[in-house]
């Protein structure tokens, strides 16, 4: 298949992870499958980014995938978002597709194995605190290791390189269609809120250039209100797809316990299963109303916005009315001389 790792690449990855100090000894991909591993070198990574202990303790990973996964999971979340944060916007951190978890949980998937430690190599090349001790690891297992590796890193940032390109050129390709020669986006000044406010050097302020002022504020309001809200909902849109593969691994084990039967310490993981996912219904409730009070904000500032441009075309036409009137007077003046 297009996604299976090499024999050389699995076998340098391998090495990889034996060369740190880490809870116990590896000698296959079932020694990690359990995440405590990975954990272990995260913490060697970056000891102040991945600071807690891992959701499920060892006791819970020996007799059945599910805890294991929800270790696999949390790796998976905190590497890929420690790699974005060390080294910008990266679209696919392995290179490829992302690793099946459950894969890796169930059967130490070699395959998958292998993708989320080529994330995790990479997160430890990128990273701000070790990265050059990191490179020195690499170098001490070897030449042939570390031209692997290498090799490695090389096809993860070429293939993050051509997602890079493709959506620079998607961007080129929408600008183009709403920019026009006579007036570039890019070249648009746009003065200072306080200069454009400023009236002459009287001191005195202008009621309808107050009353834009007033305008601009709401749709700045608006605006943080919209990214608050879209970032609400996606976190509220995780939140659900999590939920959902809880209940599909709590299901499961369910399955399992009603068929085959189970040990007192297997209840007692149901249970646990159980009020986890109480809690995510909980939290997603609470995400639900917070985004529902994002959504009357956000109307709220809309027709307050209304208002003042109602108020903007009522004064327009008064000075309309103004300058027609004294137009009017400057001609019956001009005709009584």
């Amino acid at each position: 298949m297009a996604d299976e790792a090499p024999p050389e690449l699995a076998a340098a990855l391998l090495k990889w992870v034996q060369a740190f100090q880490t809870s116990k000894k590896v000698e296959g991909w079932e020694d990690i499958q359990d995440g405590q591993v990975l954990w272990d070198i995260l913490r060697d990574i970056d000891p102040n980014y991945f600071q807690d202990d891992l959701p499920e303790p060892p006791a819970k990973t020996q007799d059945h995938w599910i805890p294991r996964w929800q270790n696999l999971k949390h790796v998976n979340r905190l590497v890929t978002s420690y790699l974005r944060d060390s080294s910008g916007s990266i679209e696919n951190p392995a290179g490829s597709r992302d690793p099946d978890l459950k894969a890796i949980a169930t059967d130490a998937s070699p395959r998958d194995t292998v993708m989320l430690l080529k994330t995790m190599l990479r997160a430890a090349m990128y990273s701000p605190e070790s990265n050059q001790r990191m490179g020195r690891i690499v170098v001490g297992l070897g030449p042939e290791v570390a031209v692997t590796i290498a090799a490695a890193m090389k096809q993860m940032e070429e293939t993050d390189m051509s997602h890079t390109d493709a959506a620079d050129r998607s961007d080129f390709e929408v600008t183009s269609e709403t920019s026009t020669p006579a007036e570039p986006m890019s070249e648009k000044q746009v003065l200072p809120i306080n200069e454009r406010l400023s009236f002459g050097t009287s001191g005195e302020r202008d009621p309808e250039l107050e009353q834009e002022e007033k305008l601009i504020q709401a749709f700045k309001a608006i605006k943080d209100l919209e990214n608050n809200n879209a970032k609400a909902a996606t976190e509220l849109e995780e939140l659900r797809q999590d939920k959902e593969e809880l209940q599909q691994a709590f299901d499961a084990f369910k399955y399992e316990v009603e068929n085959q039967g189970r040990k007192a310490a297997e209840n007692d993981t149901m249970k646990d299963m159980q009020l986890k996912a109480e809690r995510d219904r909980d939290y997603i409730a609470e995400l639900e109303a917070e985004l529902e009070t994002l959504r009357d904000k956000s109307n709220a500032q809309e027709r307050q916005i209304e208002r003042y441009k109602t108020d903007t075309d009522a004064k327009q036409k008064l000075r309309d009315d103004m300058q027609l009137l004294r137009a009017e007077r400057d001609d019956l003046l001009q005709k009584t001389r």
